[in-house]
């Protein structure tokens, strides 16, 4: 809680009373002390300097006392501990945060000068990170609502007016209306950035400039003011409305020349304007599989490895959990009895029935010594080693993950997936190898192309190998008939016949081949790799069959499957499931040297090294031949005169329109009524026009640096709100860009730059 420690109250030259209160959080009981202000006490600084687009107008004031005391209060290393209101005539005229910026100054007198420094809640943000809430998209709304309550959460600063110069659908209400992603908040690890930050990406795309001024938070367009309509949001009751604030003019004869002081300059001009958007790419949907953050080891000793020695080699195992991949827990047992195991060891792992886990393994020569180092491969093993039970059983979800609240519109998915099949669930154990043989002959391997079924579903859409269905209508209905049928393969009068037999029924249902297909395919797809004649079987990593093509021209192509992305946009939980590949627990029947089938052609582990599945779309290249690549980040440009190119510095967006080129967590979302899509225009209200907000920032510079501008300084009396007030200078018009105001003396030294 604030309790007030010191106080100060004054005259200006005008007669106005200016208050000072002091304020520190804090528990205990305390008692307010008065304190004497100097003579020019109070200074506040208004952006000092000549960017007159400026996303964040920040503010500064700097209050003198003389005091022969020790202010102990005012010297805290917590932020936020000590702020400051100044009113003149009882209304709030600045509020701020105390910094660390403490001036001591000796007088010949008993007093010493003490000057103190506060900024606004703007600046103050400096010291925070953003905090993101539960839920993955938000409004502009939550976002700096959020963002002002880390500094100011008693709402000292109520109000937030933002001028309505743009409407999205018809709405001039965009704070409320437009969405993005929490993870576009955070660095490419995923880590918070810094608070200040996201709002100033906020206000950027709303291509207005926010200043604290007074009680309230001001977003709003300087080359604008004839503007007057604002929308009003109320941060204590989150109310919404429209109210005028309507801009003054006034010739310097009005105000007043407080001391003659006057220069007049001119500013830059700039012929090229560009506007990178800069986003934040999706470049995995799926999370990393062997993050070590992500992994604990399944013993409770964190270092816990398990050795065993073959032949001439020392293997190495250790056998952990993942906090965002879920694997199936691992069973031991018989064909009677089957017990789940907590922890792996290498005194269970060749009973297990079925099951999955991580693991790393190494392996050393063991006539060598041990080595002063390991070199640990990472895996996720999938198991059946108890061939008498597994033989012939259904295919197990093998490894699951979900990421929370997903958006895409069109491109695609590439998967891909590296395997290996060992009779060892050790990977490093290469000691057998039998080949793929597809002769009639009687020493054939028998084996048809490795299949994984697996899931893929964003939302309520799941991918069925050739389209996106709606799960609830197309698969939920026969849901139980697929899922607790039993399926049937037969050779009657020398044909093929495939027939179910539905739970609690004895009867044969016949279904053609596709049927059945998709009966056991459920809500899920097949991830083939093709084996050839030849291929060995154990102990060779492999990838699915590649689908790509180079005359694709995908970005970022790499092999893969291919899915499909629809036109539409998909919203909602992306869930990915992979199942055991049908040759896991089976035979690879005769060895290719003809010998009888044994435990050495079982096949007891399939182990996973990697899986992915990268977002792309169409347009790698500029150049197939010289492979110039499109950049990630989108550029707008506008060249004015390409005689005479001087450039103005790059401006950066990280929240920006929706482009098919990458994926990214940086687009503007809006609400449908069945989860969100992308916002690709804006309207901008005084002209009708509609484009993406990108090209009107790019409007909106080019059009003020094309020529030059005229920059005048002077001190003036301060008896207007420079906020809402146009200067007429010379028949020109110009706004306040700057200002320092000497609250006593009740003068200030401007900066005003023209704007006609």
């Amino acid at each position: 809680m604030y309790k007030k420690i010191y106080y100060s109250t004054a005259k200006d030259l005008e007669d106005n009373t200016i208050q000072v209160e002091i304020y520190l959080n804090t528990t205990q009981s305390v008692t307010a002390n008065e304190l004497l202000l100097a003579k020019n006490g109070i200074n506040i600084t208004y952006n000092n300097d000549n960017n007159i687009f400026k996303t964040l107008m920040q503010s500064n004031c700097s209050i003198t006392f003389l005091t022969n005391n020790i202010l102990d209060y005012l010297y805290t290393s917590t932020k936020n501990d000590v702020i400051c209101k100044i009113y003149k005539n009882n209304n709030l005229n600045y509020f701020g945060v105390l910094t660390n910026n403490v001036y001591n100054s000796d007088f010949e007198t008993d007093f010493d000068e003490l000057t103190v420094e506060f900024v606004d809640i703007i600046a103050a943000l400096d010291n925070y990170k953003y905090e993101r809430t539960n839920d993955k998209i938000v409004s502009f709304y939550t976002v700096i609502t959020n963002i002002l309550n880390y500094v100011d959460i008693d709402k000292v600063i109520n109000n937030i007016y933002i001028q309505q110069n743009y409407k999205f659908n018809n709405l001039t209400d965009l704070l409320n209306n437009l969405y993005i992603q929490q993870r576009n908040f955070a660095d490419e690890k995923d880590e918070d950035v810094n608070a200040k930050d996201v709002l100033f990406h906020i206000i950027q795309y709303l291509n207005m400039s926010l200043i604290q001024y007074s009680d309230s938070i001001y977003i709003l367009d300087y080359t604008n003011l004839d503007n007057t309509s604002y929308t009003l949001y109320n941060r204590t009751n989150n109310t919404v409305s429209t109210v005028q604030l309507s801009a003054t003019t006034k010739t310097l004869q009005e105000i007043g020349v407080y001391s003659s002081s006057a220069t007049i300059s001119m500013t830059d001009t700039y012929n090229t304007i560009n506007v990178i958007a800069n986003t934040l790419t999706i470049d995995d949907s799926l999370p990393e599989l062997f993050d070590e953050d992500t992994l604990t080891n399944q013993n409770s000793d964190p270092n816990k490895y398990y050795e065993y020695v073959v032949d001439d080699n020392t293997y190495i195992s250790g056998y952990f959990n993942s906090s965002v991949w879920h694997t199936k827990k691992c069973r031991v047992g018989n064909l009677v009895e089957q017990t789940e195991i907590d922890e792996i060891t290498n005194l269970n792992i060749e009973n297990i029935i079925d099951g999955s886990f991580f693991q790393k393994n190494d392996y050393y020569v063991t006539d060598d010594g041990e080595p002063s180092s390991l070199n640990w491969t990472d895996v996720v093993t999938f198991a059946a080693s108890n061939k008498d039970y597994y033989y012939g059983q259904k295919q197990f979800k093998a490894l699951s993950t979900e990421n929370e609240y997903v958006v895409y519109k069109g491109g695609y998915f590439i998967l891909n997936l590296e395997y290996m099949y060992s009779s060892y669930h050790n990977i490093k154990n290469t000691t057998q190898d039998t080949g793929v043989q597809y002769s009639n002959t009687k020493f054939s391997s028998g084996f048809d192309d490795t299949k994984f079924y697996c899931k893929v579903k964003i939302g309520d859409y799941y991918w069925n190998g050739e389209q996106w269905l709606n799960w609830n209508t197309s698969y939920l209905p026969v849901k139980n008939l697929y899922e607790t049928s039993t399926y049937y393969t037969v050779l009657e009068n020398g044909e093929t016949k495939y027939y179910y037999i539905a739970a609690g029924s004895t009867e044969k249902v016949y279904v053609d081949y596709e049927t059945f297909n998709k009966m056991q395919a459920q809500d899920r797809f097949i991830l083939v790799h093709k084996n050839k004649e030849g291929d060995n079987i154990f102990n060779t990593t492999k990838q699915l069959t590649n689908q790509i093509s180079y005359k694709m021209n995908l970005v970022d192509s790499q092999d893969g499957v291919l899915i499909a992305l629809p036109t539409r946009t998909l919203y909602g939980k992306l869930e990915f499931e992979l199942y055991a590949p049908q040759e896991l627990g089976n035979y690879a029947n005769y060895r290719t040297d003809g010998s009888a089938g044994d435990n050495n052609t079982y096949i007891r582990y399939c182990h996973i090294s990697d899986i992915s599945m990268i977002y792309t779309n169409k347009g790698q290249y500029y150049n197939v031949f010289t492979n110039e690549r499109y950049e990630d980040d989108i550029k707008y440009t506008n060249v004015i005169d390409e005689n005479y190119i001087k450039e103005f510095d790059d401006i950066e967006m990280q929240v920006n329109t929706f482009t098919n080129t990458v994926g990214s967590y940086s687009y503007v979302l809006y609400k449908t009524t069945d989860g969100y899509d992308f916002v690709e225009n804006l309207t901008n209200i005084s002209t009708n026009e509609q484009k993406c907000i990108e090209e009107f920032v790019i409007d909106k510079y080019s059009d003020f640096y094309s020529a030059p501008k005229i920059l005048y300084n002077n001190c003036l009396n301060y008896n207007f709100n420079h906020l809402f007030t146009k200067l007429n200078i010379n028949s020109k018009i110009f706004i306040v860009n700057g200002i320092e105001i000497n609250l006593l003396e009740n003068n200030a030294n401007i900066t005003a730059i023209q704007i006609q």
